[in-house]
């Protein structure tokens, strides 16, 4: 049967596309794409640990476009090229397919799948990531029987999410934006080729959607002799003043989107900011998202805060290589803390064009150095502040190790202020004092997303300090571990998000039960409902 015949028999069918992915060393990786009948595969866009991302055109936005294209679209000034992005803004995807959760056998594989689905399919802002599908792929059309889809529930193994297609993260804006050495820089560079660079993190894969680095013709055109810090060696890629405010707005906006929603990212950096080729971000990558709200005890809400990249994590949140399980406690009041120290790193990146806290260390122990080096001595009370978010078991030990890091920088100043310095040389006080108040020691004392927005910083250049003018937030709660704790549970409670979004696949059910069984219809009807609630398929 042609593509095209099952795309005409029924649109929960799906069909295979063949995917070619690189890794970080060249070798080649296949991944087969089962995607339904209106998606079509165009070629690949980024690969990870747990999942593989293709760009795709969506036939139902196709049809919408020919319908009814954008007033810009038919401007008679644009060249073949203008008109053929703006079609593909219009009509493409990208489409993550999470694989294996369950092959192995660990529940973090389904747990992060699973809050990731649930949080994009709830989110609805302009600058977070949201999911415009779902599905679980149900096999060809003439090959679907009861049967079948009764196997499929029990052992299907891979999920797919639909999302807007986006062109660049923000690690790769950052690493393609190079700035040429200087007598004022470090002079000791090296010759840069002009192509933006990309990690094996980010983007491992390349076709026709990857980055264009027409975008950044202006910082990245030609040979060229390239800065480094002088302290760390590493190369600067910062951005200019305008572009950095436009990106850290944005980010504040959605991570506090996600605030309202109750819920807390965990892992805000670089790779996690995603952007189109006008600078728009969004937040992505929700795997490690928490419900601020869960599992409450005598007023303190408890979560583990000790997932977030190292460079971008928290003082408070860091895990001690020593210690096997290293737990935080969040007040309802600081929840949003770890995020907004998260942010004001992004923001200080951005700004001086390399990790604010880099350190070469893997481990908290090392980390923690890295901030004391840059902060300068810790207070007593903002120890205190800090062993407060600790849980019990921990506390100790981590008391322990802080206070041999804060007998290191005794009486040392802060260098920050003196850091925040941009090659570009157009950084200003407001600027300055705004990552200042993003990177307090004492997550009490860190601003609010909301009081950030209402910086001079942004306030002067017209930016207005609102987060959800659509007034769209409500609370999101993200699955527990202890809901999904076997291969089971975990299958059951996505195959009911994936009911819950194609409502639809319900009355495929009853078809192919009748068909099967020669039931009424109304005895399918009875026995279908049991199967939507218990995620059950209907029984004889």
């Amino acid at each position: 049967m042609t593509v095209a015949t099952t795309i005409f028999r029924h649109p929960l069918a799906s069909k295979r596309f063949m995917m070619v992915f690189y890794n970080e060393v060249g070798d080649m990786i296949k991944e087969l794409f089962e995607l339904q009948t209106r998606y079509v595969a165009i070629g690949p866009i980024a690969m990870g640990a747990y999942g593989f991302v293709c760009a795709a055109t969506d036939n139902e936005m196709v049809e919408k476009f020919r319908l009814n294209p954008p007033e810009e679209y038919n401007d008679t000034s644009l060249s073949p090229e203008e008109r053929q992005d703006i079609y593909q803004h219009h009509t493409m995807v990208a489409v993550k397919k999470l694989r294996q959760l369950f092959e192995r056998n660990q529940p973090r594989m389904w747990l992060c799948a699973t809050r990731e689905i649930q949080l994009m399919m709830a989110f609805k802002h302009d600058n977070v990531m949201s999911a415009l599908d779902f599905f679980i792929p149900l096999g060809e059309c003439e090959r679907m029987t009861y049967e079948s889809v009764d196997y499929l529930w029990h052992n299907f193994d891979s999920v797919y999410i639909v999302m807007k297609k986006m062109d660049y993260t923000l690690r790769e804006v950052l690493e393609s934006s190079v700035y040429p050495a200087t007598d004022v820089l470090d002079e000791g560079g090296e010759e840069f080729n002009g192509n933006p660079t990309t990690t094996s993190s980010t983007r491992t894969a390349q076709s026709d959607d990857s980055v264009d680095d027409s975008t950044n013709k202006g910082l990245n055109s030609g040979a060229k002799r390239i800065a480094r810090c002088p302290q760390t060696h590493l190369v600067l890629h910062p951005l200019s003043r305008d572009y950095r405010m436009f990106i850290l707005y944005q980010l504040l906006r959605g991570v506090g989107y996600m605030h309202l929603c109750g819920v807390i990212h965990r892992d805000i950096k670089p790779d996690n900011v995603m952007l189109d080729c006008n600078y728009n971000a969004r937040v992505c990558d929700f795997g490690q998202g928490r419900d601020a709200f869960a599992m409450e005890w005598n007023g303190v809400l408890q979560t583990f805060l000790d997932n977030c990249t190292q460079w971008y994590a928290a003082p408070e949140t860091l895990t001690l290589a020593q210690v096997s399980s290293s737990s935080g406690f969040v007040y309802q009041k600081t929840l949003h803390a770890a995020d907004v120290w998260s942010i004001g790193c992004v923001a200080a990146e951005m700004l001086i064009g390399r990790p604010l806290f880099y350190c070469r260390r893997f481990g908290g122990v090392g980390q923690l150095n890295a901030i004391m080096s840059v902060l300068g001595e810790l207070s007593e009370k903002d120890a205190e502040r800090i062993l407060q978010l600790r849980d019990n078991d921990t506390k100790k030990v981590f008391k322990c190790v802080l206070q041999q890091e804060m007998q290191q920088h005794v009486n040392n100043p802060s260098r920050l202020r003196g850091l925040l310095q941009s090659p570009y040389g157009d950084v200003d006080e407001d600027e300055i004092k705004l990552i200042e108040s993003l990177l307090c020691y004492d997550p009490n004392c860190r601003i609010t997303i909301q009081e950030a927005l209402q910086s001079p910083y942004f306030i002067k250049e017209g930016y207005e300090p609102v987060i959800d003018p659509s007034d769209t937030a409500t609370r999101v709660r993200a699955v527990e571990a202890n809901e999904i704790v076997d291969a089971v549970k975990g299958r059951k409670f996505l195959w009911l998000l994936f009911l819950k979004h194609h409502p639809e696949v319900d009355e495929l059910i009853r078809t192919l039960h009748l068909r099967r069984s020669g039931s009424s219809t109304e005895d399918t009807q009875n026995s279908s409902a049991v199967y939507t609630q218990d995620a059950a398929l209907p029984l004889e």
